[in-house]
């Protein structure tokens, strides 16, 4: 195993030592277990662009934004086999999406919704389809 030095700020640190503290587990071994956490939550890491996929995405958008979020959804139809919209409080919204499609589409769609501004959390749980006519 390598061994390898990082810098984190020190509130991050803090934050280390503290769930280092409840978990009763080392530094290196919170860190892989972030590491391995951060890959499968991030699933477009995964996607190939020929590739077809089944999945779900949430988005969590300020309530300013979610005719941003709409609007790009809109364009994505093709993508798109169900959605649901929640309030998260006064001020936020959730879109619960299932999509199927490309991965280069799927990707693309992604980074459109990156770009809108006061998004605070994109969340893609996708699976391989192994036949693509649905």
């Amino acid at each position: 195993m390598s061994i390898i030095s990082i810098s984190l700020p020190d509130p991050a640190l803090a934050e280390l030592d503290q769930l280092q503290k409840a978990t009763k587990l080392g530094r290196s071994e919170l860190i892989r277990a972030a590491l391995n956490a951060y890959g499968k939550d991030n699933a477009r890491t995964n996607l190939e662009n020929n590739s077809h996929y089944t999945g779900s995405l949430t988005i969590v958008v300020a309530e300013t934004q979610k005719r941003a979020v709409h609007d790009a959804i809109h364009q994505a139809q093709s993508l798109v086999r169900t959605q649901s919209h929640l309030c998260v409080d006064a001020d936020r919204c959730m879109e619960l999406l299932g999509i199927h499609g490309a991965g280069s589409d799927i990707i693309s769609f992604l980074e459109t919704i990156d770009g809108i501004p006061k998004v605070s959390k994109i969340s893609l749980i996708a699976e391989l389809c192994s036949n693509h006519k649905h």
